[in-house]
């Protein structure tokens, strides 16, 4: 399943030659998957011998790669020293969840204005279906989290995509980035009990349904409800 990138991502160095912004994309597409999966760690020491192997990039486009994370809050790039991976705390989630607040809310009512019923009757099949599934052993977990993952994320791209801004598709996805951390630092995040996907569920079909104050209410309770997940599960992990 595609996930469409904000237009403004890969604008930031657009000196670079046609190639080399091939392969800076290519590895910071690679370094966004090993954090996702958990190659890469938070509060880890790297070299950039060791990106440059890791992602199969020249240095070149690695370096600039990890300028574009370190600008959005992945890494820390130390002189003499190395790439040193971030963590997130409790904190700087609540803020992630109370700036997404403010731009899904009144995005999804405009959703639900004018809905693109291909779209998101696409995605609600596809939440449906996830939801519906019954994964007994760790090893399905495994194999379906990354598909809904990229669901989540297609997701809350396609409400943002509503208002056609490019600063605020790229300042969402910064933050979208930053809170990926999260299921590095507190790994009983990534719940299994579909409740994320019951939620996006209601926000969907209220779309469908061409309500905007519904969508807005269970957009406002998905996001409410996600907050609240995530700090029980930091609490328990401290």
């Amino acid at each position: 399943m595609p996930v469409t990138k904000p237009a403004a991502e890969n604008t930031d160095n657009p000196e670079l030659p046609e190639r080399d912004r091939n392969l800076r994309d290519l590895a910071y597409d690679r370094l966004q998957k090993m954090w996702l999966d958990g190659t890469i760690k938070p509060h880890q020491w790297l070299s950039q011998r060791q990106v440059v192997e890791m992602t199969g990039a020249p240095l070149a486009p690695v370096r600039d790669a990890l300028k574009r994370l370190e600008a959005e809050g992945l890494v820390s790039l130390q002189p003499k020293r190395g790439i040193y991976t971030l963590g997130i705390t409790p904190q700087q989630i609540s803020e992630i969840y109370e700036f997404r607040m403010l731009l899904e809310v009144p995005a999804v009512g405009r959703v639900a204005e004018r809905p693109d019923l291909v779209t998101v009757g696409r995605m609600l099949s596809v939440s449906k279906a996830l939801y519906a599934s019954r994964l007994g052993t760790d090893e399905d977990w495994a194999a379906e989290l990354p598909q809904r993952i990229e669901a989540d994320v297609e997701f809350h791209r396609y409400i943002i995509g509503q208002f056609h801004n490019a600063f605020i598709a790229d300042a969402f996805d910064r933050a979208i980035s930053r809170q990926r951390l999260y299921r590095l630092t507190f790994p009983g995040s990534n719940l299994r009990d579909g409740a994320a996907l019951a939620e996006h569920i209601d926000v969907l079909s209220a779309i469908i349904n061409g309500t905007p104050a519904s969508a807005m209410e269970a957009m406002r309770t998905h996001l409410g409800r996600a907050l609240r997940r995530t700090l029980d599960l930091s609490e328990r992990s401290d």
